[in-house]
């Protein structure tokens, strides 16, 4: 739970329609809002440095490259345990793609309009994840887009 006091220690924070997820320089991910889906169970998590919250997940990744995942896993959208290598990550609705420290990406769970389809990305340096795409950008400052935006 989030209070005033512990705000002072935020370095990073993230909203998803139900919940909120903040990272401290403790590298702690403190929660607040509404538990529905078990997306803010983050209490065993340490050494977080960057945090990603949508509506039904919350994910992670530390400072030695692993990422976490908890919340709805109906697509599959929470097996990044085996990720390694991962320097950022974002979460969509039913997916979660990460950043590798090689310039790759990495994606899981729902695939829908090939949203996890990212073997064609290289040399990426920002990732960005909402709803059913995400945004990527490279050393060259391309732009691609992944899914497909709401018409």
């Amino acid at each position: 739970t989030i209070k005033g006091e512990d705000l002072t220690d935020v370095v990073q924070i993230s909203s998803g329609a139900h919940h909120v997820a903040a990272v401290t320089k403790s590298g702690k991910v403190l929660t607040k809002g509404y538990n529905i889906y078990n997306q803010m169970d983050t209490d065993e998590w340490k050494n977080i440095i960057y945090a990603s919250a949508n509506t039904r997940n919350t994910a992670a990744v530390d400072e030695h490259g692993n990422a976490y995942a908890v919340g709805d896993n109906l697509y599959g959208q929470c097996n990044v345990s085996k990720w390694k290598d991962i320097v950022s990550i974002e979460v969509g609705d039913g997916f979660i793609v990460g950043l590798k420290k090689d310039g790759t990406v990495t994606a899981t769970g729902r695939n829908i309009y090939d949203v996890c389809d990212t073997d064609d990305l290289k040399n990426i340096k920002f990732i960005d994840a909402t709803e059913t795409y995400f945004i990527a950008i490279d050393n060259q400052n391309n732009i691609f887009i992944k899914g497909r935006m709401k018409q």
